[in-house]
């Protein structure tokens, strides 16, 4: 991972030094007759590129600097003083990840004139050069092409699971809508979450499950996801705290909840009856917040978590459990097994399907970073402990790039 961010650093400032030495030779040279014009346009081509230079390393660095020591950013602000801090965020991120691609577009967003004037001027003649430039522009345009065209609504995405756990009297068909990560703020709003809740409707679900990261870390927008919810259809609703519920205080949603008549699973199971008459386990357990850095600690509070949610569940039933983060699946299924538990579903989120597909990078997340990204999985598949994972790819974003990854409804048919 260090050596992946040094490489996007040092391809940074190899990209941004050279368009800056060939911003600064062409006014140079088209100003050279005619001082008056010519040196406060180098003085303010200079500022202007050192300010968006100093902004962009200074922060990349700050950045790298908080990962390598364990610490997150700062968060929880509340009133207007959250629109223009969640920008800071996303510039921050943005940067991080993208801003190769983002320095391109701040050249092309200059002045008209002035890309004509760099690439006529003589120090573009020589071929490689030229196609260097040409290439990298037409690789942004098809980039931001393939963003656009990712960035569409949500679509509910079917998926048919035949969990072979579940005995032949209790393979009925239920259908479970799951919604997760819709990081209602700034971006994600009353208008998206309109759209979402006209997808929801069109569904026949017997069960609505939310696994987390509902708010975008501010719980004034809590009233939007509630007018969001009144919107639906009423059908059995069970719900978990992510990571964005917690950053300011989980405490307004959770009741938040209860007065909308959701089921929130705070490390405990609950009971539901199918339209057929069967009995399914539903547990769903907390977002291990307060120690999510300190893998030993967050190993620590995840069993307290099992103990909590799993102490009264039953091989009889079958059992769906929710939780956040699938990278803490794997703790929770080694208990399972030691104890000869089931658990025969379980859904989570958070990952939003990494919001880039390629297949090298996935890859290297699963590898590296997150062993679940998107999808189905199974875990000890032939054992009698079999568990089977679905990850919702994120129904909302907290920033708006996606590549090859649209963001997704899922309704799961249980057979």
């Amino acid at each position: 991972m260090v050596k992946f961010v040094f490489l996007f650093l040092f391809l940074y400032i190899l990209i941004f030094s050279y368009f800056l030495w060939i911003s600064i030779r062409v006014l140079y040279k088209e100003k050279n007759n005619n001082p008056q014009i010519r040196k406060p346009a180098l003085i303010l081509w200079k500022v202007l590129y050192g300010t968006v230079s100093a902004l962009f390393a200074g922060n990349t660095v700050f950045l790298v600097i908080m990962g390598f020591h364990g610490k997150s950013l700062p968060m929880g602000f509340d009133g207007w003083a959250f629109y223009p801090y969640s920008v800071w965020i996303s510039w921050n991120y943005s940067m991080l990840f993208f801003f190769p691609f983002i320095l391109i577009f701040l050249v092309i967003a200059g002045s008209l004139r002035f890309l004509r004037a760099i690439f006529s001027h003589p120090a573009f003649g020589f071929p490689l050069r030229k196609t260097l430039v040409y290439g990298y522009l037409a690789f942004f345009l098809i980039l931001v092409t393939v963003i656009h065209s990712s960035n569409r609504s949500p679509e509910v995405r079917k998926i048919s699971l035949d969990l072979p756990k579940v005995g032949k009297m209790e393979k009925q068909k239920l259908r479970i809508l799951q919604i997760s990560d819709t990081h209602i703020g700034s971006i994600i709003h009353r208008r998206e979450m309109a759209k979402i809740a006209a997808l929801v409707n069109s569904t026949e679900a017997d069960i609505l499950v939310l696994t987390g990261d509902i708010i975008d870390n501010n719980n004034e927008f809590i009233p939007v996801f509630s007018e969001f919810y009144r919107s639906l259809k009423k059908i059995p609703t069970y719900a978990i705290i992510g990571n964005h519920d917690h950053i300011d205080s989980a405490r307004p949603l959770a009741e938040e909840y209860r007065k909308l008549g959701i089921v929130l699973l705070d490390n405990e199971s609950r009971r539901f009856t199918d339209k057929n008459g069967f009995i399914w386990q539903i547990v769903g357990t907390d977002y291990p917040f307060p120690h999510f850095r300190d893998a030993q600690k967050r190993e620590a509070l995840i069993q307290q978590y099992y103990t909590s949610a799993f102490g009264k569940t039953d091989n009889k039933n079958p059992l769906l459990f929710l939780l956040h983060d699938p990278k803490d699946l794997p703790i929770f299924f080694s208990r399972i097994s030691k104890n000869n538990k089931r658990m025969d579903l379980s859904l989570a989120g958070h990952t939003h399907g990494s919001q880039i597909c390629f297949p090298f990078f996935l890859k290297f997340l699963e590898k590296n970073i997150q062993p679940f990204i998107r999808g189905h999985y199974v875990l000890g598949s032939g054992t009698p402990v079999e568990s089977h994972l679905y990850v919702n790819a994120g129904t909302g974003h907290w920033m708006p790039v996606r590549l090859c990854c649209p963001p997704e409804i899922t309704l799961l048919e249980i057979f």
